[in-house]
């Protein structure tokens, strides 16, 4: 037996641990105790032909290191699923072994771990890894070697370009940070910061959010990492902080980690809404917390299975060890089992990775973690989702709803729109709003006497946050810029138009008016900001509605409109002119109020 080696033999519902003796710290029994020491009592009818030649397959699970917390319970979940198939009869009359490794949630420790299942054992088949940072590290060789990996928790986006041999039932992070992006846009989260581990799999996480977030308007206000091996984060928080974010998005490897940045941002005085991705939800991770990560956020795939497989998985664990601490993912490594023996059922080979690989990409299936999903073009799932959940008081956490509830599924990136005219509702009196920007604030005065029908249609849109995250997508200095395009090709609208008002009074700098398209009746979201005295210049006809003017002496009002149009412009990808805006110039809200 080789030194510092962690294996896991499962065979014929047995399993066995190893563990070396070189100065390496073991692990306590109740962690170390083997999946299937009860399978012996089973009816020996009902287990597989122990004089057949097994199928060998191999996993790589984080059973110490970072990922240990996560490891180890999802190597319990395959073993449980080998114990029950080979207590069935095996495959085609075979048993299933199953050769666990460490791969310790590194890429320098999984290669070590896939050499030793590859080069010695003959493996070509691989459940795993459990993190992305080890899958990533092993996919190139696995690829070049016709190994296929077949992962339950990588989640890392750079996974799905990693090769033809690569799988997994692990939701890639880019739905994960889109529906993270979603839900703090939804949440009215306008600015964030952002505080990362260095590691394939909480980069992912964040950077796709980070995008999505983007996206839709919101913007990035700081951005701070740390190295795995971080125990005090204050630093980091201290200038994350002094950005002033709306919300604080945590992306963690490590539940420690999770627990203790949520903590300390706490401590330092921050009220604020947290979000996360699933690890800083994990039992440990809330137990460092505290009452602190009370009301936190996370994006997740859904912990309640709903399937009779998933029940009868997690009623099976629970009888075991206690109450699982990461249902989905670990019905996602007992899935992943199941799919591998239907897969050796039907190529009766377990050196045939071509084989194999073609058998997931045809596959549909129906588990623990869900009905009738499948594997795309880049070995992806598809059809399974995420829910949003909400971290309980301490008072409410226990073991059965693992200190949290779920919120339901997360937000949509679509913008509503409208089927008609919006019905009137002027306030009285003098009217003002102000719109806040990515380069700063201007308030105007609005005119409903001259143009109720324009100021009606842009307070209801304002108060239906319908402008929250549009670009102004057209630039042209010294004339107008121009925003309230939900496509942002200056073809967009609400869903309605409605009657275009006469102007009342010339086209001066600051003033505020509605775009149309040159025909009657054809006024909708789309309005303008003059930038110059247009009426004097003879440079603009009064086909417009100008329903509102800039505070002309509010100097933060002046100079926000001055960094607007001193942005740079490039060729419009719609229209022959020079207009589109090198830097995104974003409308990040509208407030109505009244005197000013």
């Amino acid at each position: 037996m080789r030194c510092k080696s962690f294996k896991t033999l499962a065979m014929l519902g047995l399993a066995t641990l190893m563990l070396a003796a070189c100065g390496e710290e073991a692990l306590p029994t109740s962690d170390a105790e083997p999946a299937a020491t009860a399978a012996a009592a089973g009816d020996a009818s009902a287990q597989s032909d122990t004089s057949q030649e097994p199928f060998v397959i191999g996993a790589l699970d984080s059973l110490t290191g970072v990922g240990e917390s996560y490891g180890i319970p999802f190597s319990r979940s395959k073993l449980i699923a080998v114990e029950e198939i080979n207590a069935a009869g095996g495959i085609n009359g075979r048993p299933l072994k199953l050769i666990v490794e460490d791969s310790k949630c590194t890429s320098a420790d999984a290669i070590i771990a896939y050499q030793r299942l590859t080069d010695v054992e003959g493996v070509k088949i691989i459940l795993g890894a459990t993190c992305s940072g080890a899958t990533l590290g092993i996919a190139p060789l696995a690829e070049q070697e016709g190994v296929v990996l077949f992962s339950a928790s990588s989640t890392s986006p750079d996974i799905s370009d990693a090769g033809d041999y690569i799988f997994r039932t692990a939701i890639n992070s880019l739905k994960v940070g889109a529906d993270i992006g979603n839900t703090l846009w939804a949440d009215g989260a306008r600015t964030i910061g952002t505080i990362t581990e260095a590691t394939d799999y909480a980069e992912g996480a964040r950077r796709s959010a980070v995008t999505q977030f983007e996206k839709l308007g919101g913007a990035v206000v700081a951005a701070e990492s740390y190295p795995t091996e971080a125990t005090d984060f204050r630093t980091q928080l201290t200038k994350l902080l002094n950005a002033n974010p709306d919300a604080v998005l945590v992306a963690a490897q490590g539940e420690v980690s999770g627990g203790t940045i949520i903590k300390q941002v706490r401590e330092l005085g921050y009220e604020g809404p947290i979000y996360s991705e699933v690890v800083p939800t994990g039992s440990n991770s809330l137990d460092i917390a505290g009452e602190a990560a009370t009301g936190l956020k996370a994006v997740v795939p859904n912990p309640d299975l709903e399937t009779d497989i998933g029940r009868e998985f997690l009623a099976s664990f629970n009888a075991r060890y206690g109450v699982a601490p990461w249902p989905w993912f670990q019905g996602s490594a007992y899935d992943g089992v199941y799919i591998a023996a239907e897969c050796l059922r039907q190529t009766n080979d377990d050196q045939d990775a071509a084989g194999f690989r073609d058998c997931l990409y045809s596959l549909t299936w129906s588990g623990a973690i869900g009905d009738g999903y499948s594997f795309d073009a880049n070995g992806d799932v598809v059809g399974v989702s995420h829910v949003v959940i909400e971290v309980l008081p301490v008072a409410e956490r226990t073991e059965e709803n693992l200190g949290f509830r779920v919120l339901g599924a997360p937000a949509t990136s679509s913008r509503k729109t409208y089927d008609a005219y919006p019905p009137m509702n002027l306030p009285e009196g003098q009217i003002w709003v102000t719109i806040a920007t990515s380069l700063g604030e201007m308030t105007f005065e609005l005119f409903p006497d001259e143009a109720p029908l324009a100021v009606n249609n842009f307070l209801f849109l304002a108060n239906e946050r319908f402008f929250e995250g549009l670009p102004f997508h057209r630039l042209l200095p010294g004339f107008i810029v121009q925003g309230g395009d939900p496509t942002g090709t200056g073809v967009g609208g609400p869903g309605y138009s409605f009657e275009i008002e006469p102007p009342h009074r010339p086209y001066i700098r600051g003033g505020l008016a509605m775009s149309n398209k040159g025909t009657p009746d054809t006024n909708g979201s789309q309005f303008f900001i003059v930038l110059d005295d247009l009426t004097a210049q003879g440079r603009l006809a009064p086909d417009y509605t100008l329903f509102g003017q800039l505070k002309q002496d509010h100097q933060p009002s002046l100079d926000t409109l001055a960094k607007i149009e001193a942005v740079p412009v490039t060729d419009a990808e719609f229209g022959n002119e020079t207009s589109h805006p090198q830097q995104q110039i974003t409308i990040l809200r509208v407030a109505v109020g009244g005197d000013v």
